[in-house]
C-alpha cells in the first residue's frame, strides 16, 4: 500500500488525498502520514488572516537597528505576535524575543506590587513614599 501511494503522490502531484485514498483504499489521513514519513507533504497555504506584507527581512531590518519589538509592530502597524512568530521564523530565539520586547521601558507603574519589610503586600509607590518621610 505504502508503495501505491508514493507512486501515486509522485506521478499526479495535483491529485488530493482523498482521491489517492479512495484509489489505493485508505484513508486521506493514512495518505498524509505516508506522504508525511517521505517527505512529500503538500505545501500548506498560509492562514487565512496572515499578513504577507510583513516579511520576515523588514522585520529583522527594524530588529538590528535596536527597535524593541513593541516599537516594531507600531511602526509596521501589526500585532506584536506577528512580530515575535516573524522573528523566531529568522531564528531568534523566543527568550531573545521577550527580553526585547520589554527591555529598558520599565516605568515603574503604581500598581506593581512588592513586598515590604513587614511581609504585606504594598504598592511600590507607598512603599517608596514611606522611605522619604
Amino acid at each position: 500500500m505504502k508503495g501505491e501511494v508514493m507512486n501515486l503522490l509522485l506521478h499526479y502531484p495535483n491529485m488530493g488525498y482523498q482521491e489517492i485514498g479512495n484509489i489505493v483504499g485508505c484513508s486521506r489521513q493514512r495518505v498524509h502520514q505516508v506522504a508525511k514519513k517521505a517527505g512529500l507533504t503538500r505545501n500548506i497555504r498560509p492562514p487565512r488572516y496572515y499578513r504577507s506584507d510583513i516579511t520576515v527581512e523588514r522585520v529583522l531590518e527594524l530588529y538590528h537597528q535596536g527597535l524593541l519589538v513593541r516599537d516594531i509592530a507600531k511602526v509596521l502597524s501589526c500585532n506584536v505576535a506577528t512580530v515575535r512568530i516573524r522573528l523566531r521564523a529568522a531564528g531568534i530565539t523566543k527568550r531573545e524575543c521577550y527580553s526585547r520586547s520589554m527591555k529598558l521601558d520599565w516605568r515603574g507603574d503604581s500598581k506593581i506590587r512588592k513586598r515590604s519589610i513587614y511581609g504585606k503586600r504594598v504598592s511600590i509607590s507607598r512603599h517608596l513614599w514611606h522611605k522619604k518621610n
